[in-house]
């Protein structure tokens, strides 16, 4: 049995600002983020996500596990594929750096997909 997830759909900005923990909101129009791509300015952190569905109270994203959703030390010009189920139904979010990004401002790369 294969898995068919969506296809690419939109590419939208998560924005850093200099030494900037959180980014900008990105809003997914009804799409599901698939990936993310890390600039080449980026400083090597963990990064965490938070949704929101009124644009203004963001909170952590978790699993159904309730386990905090995380990429572990995500580096400098990479692309990193995410399991697209545990995204699905979020209509905005920010990533959280646990780093502050310095050398911005910088944007990470939603890969959205349907």
């Amino acid at each position: 049995m294969s898995l068919r997830y969506g296809l690419l759909r939109a590419v939208k900005d998560a924005d850093f600002a200099d030494d900037g923990t959180t980014s900008t909101e990105v809003v997914t129009n009804g799409l599901t983020l698939a990936a993310l791509v890390f600039p080449v300015g980026w400083v090597t952190a963990s990064v965490t996500f938070t949704a929101s569905v009124d644009g203004t109270n963001f909170f952590a994203v978790n699993d159904a596990a309730n386990s905090l959703v995380t990429v572990t030390s995500a580096e400098a010009s990479q692309y990193i594929g995410l399991v697209p189920d545990v995204y699905r139904g979020i209509s905005r979010f920010k990533l959280v750096s646990a780093s502050g990004q310095s050398g911005g401002p910088l944007s990470v790369q939603c890969v959205l997909i349907d």
